[in-house]
């Protein structure tokens, strides 16, 4: 047999069997529960496989953090500055209208 014969046969049934998977998962909770199941297997053991990169990873992240906020830190002070300003004027308006609730009342 040639190889365009044995492909004729096999490709329809891959695509027959790929066709019967997909319903199959659309429409078996437990199938799809299987399969969801066995790709977290695989995800840990990747994420086992891949512990020191992703340490390097976060220590180089948590590196970059820090020169970033020490490149920023006048500004990073200057808003917290601000933000405090802004809540301290909040809260004399709050107090105040308290107060005048209180006067009111009696």
């Amino acid at each position: 047999m040639r190889i365009s014969n044995i492909l004729m046969y096999i490709v329809p049934i891959f695509t027959l069997g790929a066709f019967a998977f997909m319903i199959t998962m659309i429409f078996s909770p437990k199938m799809r529960g299987k399969w969801m199941a066995k790709q977290m297997e695989a995800t840990k053991y990747m994420m086992e496989a891949s512990k020191d990169t992703m340490k390097d990873i976060a220590k180089t992240s948590s590196e970059v953090q820090h020169d970033v906020i020490k490149e920023n830190k006048d500004i990073m002070k200057e808003t917290a500055d601000m933000q405090a300003e802004i809540h301290k004027d909040a809260i004399k308006s709050t107090a105040k209208a308290i107060k005048d609730g209180l006067k009111d009342e009696k």
